[in-house]
């Protein structure tokens, strides 16, 4: 069991994940058909699309783990969707310790990194490598059931009424990704 210290806890951080204004939540529908979520602190997932919903199903990971961490490295099944997992993976994990470097005394990111430790090989791998970075954007692939690949730019914005908060929108990154995602969000909304 991998156990972290608690260091000069800031004050300004509680435990529990902040909620999507109403306004931003309306936001990630008018970026239909891109699937769109906003992330909390700790890359939880506080609010997401239908589109969004459709292909990674934050909705149904664990009460308290509806975390984008957790769905890449702790749900093993659902890195089918992923068609460059390794690699979002790898820069996946490398901003959460950027971030979670930012705030060392977070008792609530320790604990999220303790049971990815557990949960994880990879995770317990690569968090050894100490590798950070700025931004989880970039190219990523997604394997949708009836609609193939389609290939994204993952876009991360800051939200500024909250700097706690990331809106990361999935781009079409080609003319006909763009054409797969309309018609996918048809069929997920049962109207095709």
């Amino acid at each position: 069991m991998l156990t972290f210290q608690l260091v000069n806890a800031p004050t300004d951080w509680s435990g529990e994940p902040e909620r999507a204004s109403p306004d931003l939540t309306r936001l990630l529908d008018t970026l239909l058909p891109a699937p769109a979520c906003l992330l909390g602190p700790r890359f939880e997932f506080l609010a997401w699309n239908e589109t969004f919903s459709h292909i990674w199903q934050p909705e149904t990971l664990p009460e308290g783990r509806r975390n984008v961490m957790w769905l890449a490295f702790a749900e093993p099944g659902r890195r089918q969707t992923w068609g460059n997992w390794e690699q979002r993976g790898r820069i996946l994990l490398a901003k959460f310790r950027a971030t979670a470097g930012q705030h060392a005394g977070d008792a609530c990111f320790a604990e999220l990194i303790s049971a990815l430790h557990d949960a994880s090989h990879e995770f317990r791998s690569w968090w050894s490598t100490y590798e950070v970075r700025e931004s989880f954007a970039g190219p990523l692939k997604v394997r949708v059931p009836g609609t193939g690949t389609i290939a994204f730019d993952v876009i991360e914005l800051g939200v500024r009424t909250d700097s706690t908060l990331t809106l990361s929108v999935h781009a079409p990154a080609r003319g006909g990704d763009g054409m797969k995602l309309t018609t996918m969000a048809r069929v997920a909304r049962g109207s095709a």
